[in-house]
């Protein structure tokens, strides 16, 4: 499908011509009103996000000479200023008709759009169609916008020969997209209080959620058929098991992890953060992984008269990846602006970097660069704000306690050492992770029950969502067929002729 992530600079794009347009925009929908945009209820929530992004962030912060923002009167109000056509509108509180907010993005920017939310209410959120809840269409090219409101994605192209060899797809590749791929909760404003998921869904699709019950404590320690909390849950602080899933994830530098486990809390301190970020002139990213890079970028979106400098300790981007992934990112950070810092490793001081004061005045400090190729000598490198993206870190040090082996490279459980080949090793890799199983199981004969998944598991998949959504439905599927248990396979091979076999090779395996 001719379908590709894009940045907003390549989605909202401003020329000499804006003014012409936007005025030839505004007439439009003020005589056909209705046939160039509308909304339904189920959209109203989804254009008030839209435009407190645009207007409230990204407009002001990309085109500052021509969108501003500004405080009302009385110092409660921000009000969104576009200074070509001297226009004025309410940011904070957000206007009372989404309508409204619809016809004001129509009337700031050109681009022509539809917004589609999944149907939940028809088949559920996992089959759910996605169908269009509101759209700004003043230039259509032989279809009458109107007609789609409230249609599927399938009802939508209904004119279109064979659609539907391509339909389930679309409603797949749209159903995968994932929410935060726009700048991250801790750079741009006004998203911070959807950063954090509660708990009081998790279980709502289950046939009885009342079998079903979440502690909010951390695990310190973990034994064979219990673990131990830092605090008593329904009396005691020892949870037993039958079967357990290790999936604790990892943890970044700031602003990655939250320093507080509440909402309040945490929002205050991505706010904090957003604040220390809007001071600074100048601000260094240290690592380029996959965080490094989008906060590069992402940053040098919302704030394009900022020094952003990325340091990165290899001469390749994103290092897992072929090199020709980093010869992309090097030419799009030559078009964003960005300053990019090779083979030289950043010596980070014992007590951290500076934190900005108070004021709004930026406090430049000098970061130390120490190169990994002998073709530089040492550096130093003068920035208002540091980010530290050096990668994660697993949240694996309650599984010291579990009884040491050595672990195998994990190929199959029946493959695994007999206990008595424990010798004294950690039961985690090098770097913190757990080893397992293609079933996800650890890979060791002692804890057969016991299953990681996600981003602590040593498993050889990306760290990310879909790898983990995945390799929870292996554990689960694995545990109850091990509760059932229907888990014993038959190996199956003909004879080797050659080797001058004669019988068929027959193996039991219980898994």
């Amino acid at each position: 499908m001719a379908i590709q992530n894009s940045p907003p600079s390549n989605l909202v794009v401003m020329d000499a011509n804006y003014l012409s347009r936007v005025i030839f925009r505004r007439q439009l929908l003020s005589k056909h009103t209705s046939a160039v945009h509308g909304i339904l209820p189920a959209g109203h929530a989804a254009v008030l996000e839209l435009y407190t992004y645009l207007l409230g962030t990204y407009l002001p912060a990309r085109y500052p000479t021509m969108f501003e923002l500004l405080t009302g009167n009385n110092g409660a109000t921000v009000l969104f200023h576009n200074k070509i056509t001297n226009h004025t509108s309410t940011i904070s509180p957000p206007l009372s008709s989404p309508l409204d907010m619809l016809r004001i993005l129509a009337e700031t920017i050109e681009d022509d759009m539809f917004l589609l939310l999944r149907d939940d209410t028809k088949d559920g959120p996992a089959t759910g169609e996605h169908r269009a809840v509101a759209f700004v269409c003043c230039h259509p090219a032989g279809f009458a916008p109107a007609k789609k409101l409230g249609k599927t994605l399938a009802e939508i192209h209904e004119p279109v020969p064979a659609y539907e060899r391509i339909g389930a797809s679309m409603e797949k590749y749209f159903g995968r997209l994932e929410m935060g791929k726009g700048p991250r909760f801790a750079l741009a404003p006004g998203y911070e209080h959807k950063a954090f998921i509660p708990f009081s869904a998790v279980f709502s699709s289950s046939p009885d959620p009342s079998r079903h019950s979440i502690a909010r404590a951390r695990a310190i320690s973990l034994h064979p058929h219990h673990l131990i909390l830092d605090r008593e849950w329904q009396g005691s602080r020892n949870v037993f098991f039958d079967y357990l899933v290790v999936a604790t994830g990892t943890r970044l530098a700031a602003p990655g992890t939250m320093p507080s486990d509440d909402k309040l809390s945490s929002v205050d301190y991505l706010q904090s953060y957003q604040r220390e970020i809007q001071i600074a002139s100048s601000i260094a990213i240290i690592g380029g992984g996959a965080v490094g890079v989008q906060m590069a970028c992402d940053l040098k979106e919302l704030y394009p008269s900022k020094t952003v400098t990325l340091i990165h300790s290899r001469e390749h981007l994103m290092p897992a990846f072929h090199p020709g992934l980093s010869n992309l990112i090097k030419s799009r950070f030559t078009e964003l602006g960005i300053n990019l810092v090779t083979n030289n490793r950043v010596l980070i001081p014992a007590d951290g970097f500076p934190k900005p004061s108070d004021s709004s005045t930026p406090a430049p400090f000098s970061i130390h660069l120490q190169p990994t190729t002998s073709s530089t000598n040492p550096q130093t490198l003068s920035t208002d704000f540091a980010i530290l993206a050096t990668g994660q870190t697993p949240n694996t040090a309650f599984l010291q306690t579990l009884a040491l082996y050595q672990p195998l490279s994990p190929s199959s459980p029946s493959e695994a050492p007999s206990s008595d080949q424990t010798n004294g090793d950690t039961i985690l890799t090098s770097r913190g992770f757990i080893p397992v199983f293609p079933t996800t199981q650890f890979a060791s004969p002692l804890y057969p029950h016991i299953f990681a998944v996600g981003d602590a598991a040593d498993s050889g998949a990306h760290k990310a969502a879909r790898p983990g959504a995945a390799q929870a439905g292996i554990a689960a599927r694995n545990i109850a067929a091990l509760i059932a248990r229907n888990t014993r396979n038959v190996i199956f091979r003909n004879p080797n002729v050659a080797e001058g076999e004669t019988e068929p090779v027959v193996k039991l395996k219980d898994e």
